[in-house]
């Protein structure tokens, strides 16, 4: 997956893999391997440990036992619970002692038609071979041309589901990265070993990514190594069934500095936000989630209050981050 060196995330790591492919999985030898050497206590604590699962990503991974409807209507239904199977053989060998923290970076729009299906199978083998066959700048070009064919679909889709022709802005997108829906961007964050006194409880306050930084640093007792001017908060607060005063998450549809950011989300916990700040043509979208959680009944031209103060907030990060110089594609 997309941890390789060249992002740095090698840094401070006394054993650091990047495994190639289907080749080195979670779900065959390597993964044994893996396993092994918690149960048989092999690393030295105390010890910090992180596991990218990439087996749910394209190419798909499933394993032999959990192929079939059982486990799952789609290849990645079955996916999903292949890894959610040899996850449990790994939470098995730890001990008392191991704080989990399990998340991901985003949703997956998966095929829900005929159509998407054939799509999906078409756009997986092509994909694929030009990202072995390209290289350098003919690379880029092709991640760029991508971007913009799938940018162009997209507001091809959109102006469909406007005219009253598909019942989806979605219909025949599959994948991420291309808007900033719920189903695209909403994760879950499980926290076990930690024991708090609400134990097994499933808390609906909303938390931000880069909550999680800070939260895993204070839940192992590490708390003074926290950076004065990290972006996240603590949010043990929750896990021991407390309240903390909400925060509104920045989302953005950038995936690599090949395809800019041209969308941008803020959420709250009623409300989501949607803009195209490259592209005025591309009508605002506001979504009051109580009511409306599949993000179908448009309010921003009933509601431009609500607008407003959402842009006002987008407005305030965006200065934020070119004050810290971050790269911005805006």
């Amino acid at each position: 997956g997309p941890v390789g060196p060249y992002t740095h995330l090698d840094r401070g790591f006394i054993d650091y893999e990047h495994r190639e492919g289907v080749g080195e999985s979670l779900l065959n030898q390597w993964g044994d391997a893996f396993i092994a050497r918690f149960r048989n206590k092999e690393v030295p604590e105390p010890w910090f440990a992180y596991l990218h699962l990439w087996e749910v990503h394209m190419p798909r991974q499933v394993l032999p036992a959990y192929d079939s409807p059982e486990y799952g209507r789609t290849k990645y239904d079955r996916a999903i619970s292949s890894v959610d199977a040899r996850l449990g053989e790994l939470f098995a060998a730890l001990d008392d002692n191991t704080l989990v923290l399990l998340s991901g970076d985003h949703g997956e729009k998966t095929a829900d038609s005929g159509l998407e299906s054939g799509i999906e199978r078409l756009k997986s083998p092509v994909t694929h071979f030009f990202r072995r066959r390209l290289g350098g700048r003919a690379k880029k070009i092709y991640r760029e041309l991508v971007g913009m064919v799938r940018s162009a679909w997209f507001s091809i889709a959109r102006t469909m589901y406007r005219g009253g022709m598909i019942d989806n802005p979605l219909s025949s997108i599959t994948g991420h990265g291309f808007h900033v829906y719920d189903s695209l961007v909403r994760v879950p964050l499980i926290v076990s070993g930690h024991r708090p006194a609400n134990a097994g409880a499933v808390i609906n306050e909303q938390i931000r990514q880069i909550d999680i930084l800070p939260t895993i640093l204070d839940l192992a007792g590490l708390k003074d190594l926290i950076p004065a001017d990290i972006d996240g908060r603590i949010v043990t607060p929750l896990v021991e069934g407390q309240k903390l005063a909400p925060l509104p998450a920045i989302i953005e549809t950038c995936q690599n500095p090949s395809e800019p950011s041209d969308l941008y989300g803020v959420r709250t916990e009623d409300w989501k936000y949607a803009v195209h700040v490259s592209d005025s043509a591309v009508p605002e979208e506001l979504y009051y989630l109580p009511d409306d959680p599949g993000e179908v009944n448009n309010l921003a031209p009933t509601r431009p209050d609500i607008a407003r103060e959402m842009k006002v907030i987008l407005a305030a990060h965006l200065q934020s981050e070119q004050r810290k110089g971050c790269l911005l594609y805006t």
